[in-house]
């Protein structure tokens, strides 16, 4: 999570703003002065559950304590990233490593209760394809997030093919980057 944040930053692709942490202390203190709702992130694979979306502080400490306390296995760092308001999708593509073809859009139920109330499931079920797709905000997927991260992924010298999983948060159809999955 982390390197895709770094990844966002050099090549300007949107996505939320964002500190990167290494302890408890210094990650309640940046709590302290923040704005909620927050998004804190376990760095790393946590079967699709190290989401905390915290409304206040006391919430916001206790998924810090608990990603640090290894939860999710060991964690050297956590992400603490802006709350963006707006509509999760999915958008993905497939590359022979020198281009790619669309391979068009998905929405999946994330949250455990009803209104989007719960914690993180890992994911319930999707559909296909997201309603929130149209011809102007591909055009910004593709622009924004996908050319940049392509770019990205030539300028380290790597050799990418396959699946490329874009997860966004749509927000009045401006597309965020959340995660990467390949």
């Amino acid at each position: 999570k982390i390197f895709t944040k770094q990844l966002c930053e050099k090549y300007k692709i949107p996505t939320a703003k964002f500190g990167v942490f290494e302890n408890k202390n210094d990650s309640k203190n940046f709590l302290k002065n923040s704005k909620f709702p927050i998004v804190i992130k376990a760095d790393g694979l946590a079967a699709g559950k190290g989401v905390y979306i915290s409304k206040n502080f006391s919430e916001a400490k206790e998924a810090v304590d608990e990603i640090f306390d290894g939860k999710f296995g060991e964690a050297k760092k956590i992400l603490i990233e802006e709350f963006l308001n707006g509509e999760e999708m999915s958008f993905f593509i497939i590359s022979d490593g020198k281009n790619f073809k669309l391979f068009k859009t998905a929405q999946d139920h994330k949250r455990v209760f009803e209104g989007d109330e719960g914690k993180n499931t890992g994911g319930m079920g999707a559909y296909s394809p997201s309603g929130l797709i149209n011809e102007t905000l591909e055009r910004k997927i593709i622009e924004k997030i996908i050319l940049p991260t392509l770019i990205a992924i030539k300028e380290m010298g790597e050799k990418y093919k396959g699946f490329l999983y874009a997860g966004l948060m749509i927000s009045d159809n401006e597309p965020f980057l959340i995660e990467y999955n390949v």
